[in-house]
């Protein structure tokens, strides 16, 4: 038990290993506007070393972050993508752990082309 809470409060269970035992978990979500105070409309975990959660493009979001070493602000664009100037702003966050280390993220970008230059991580 850890701070009052039992192992399998906290989402593990007695068959787990600590090799099955995710390194990096972390609560993505996508919000309509300028604000992440809104309610997202799309959520989902993404847990890497193993790679899964409940993140339909696990392993290739965790590739990704694992290549800017889990720093969500060296994310940049595709080449060659061309985006219009349109201001629909959407805020996304990360909240979690990544290799050892807390992390609380949050950027807006000014529309859904800008923010594509996350992928795959916000593709959900």
């Amino acid at each position: 038990m850890i701070s009052g809470v039992s192992a399998s409060a906290a989402g593990y269970r007695s068959t787990d290993s600590p090799s099955s035992i995710a390194n990096s978990v972390l609560r993505l979500t996508i919000s309509e506007g300028e604000t992440a105070k809104a309610i997202p409309y799309a959520a989902s975990t993404l847990t890497c070393d193993p790679d899964g959660g409940g993140h339909p493009h696990a392993t290739k979001a965790c590739d990704r972050l694992r290549e800017v070493h889990g720093d969500f602000t060296e994310l940049r664009g595709n080449p060659g993508t061309v985006c219009t100037t349109q201001w629909d702003p959407v805020t996304v966050t990360a909240d979690g752990i990544w290799q050892d280390r807390f992390v609380h993220w949050q950027h807006t970008y000014s529309n859904t082309c800008q923010l594509a230059s996350t992928d795959p991580i916000f593709a959900f």
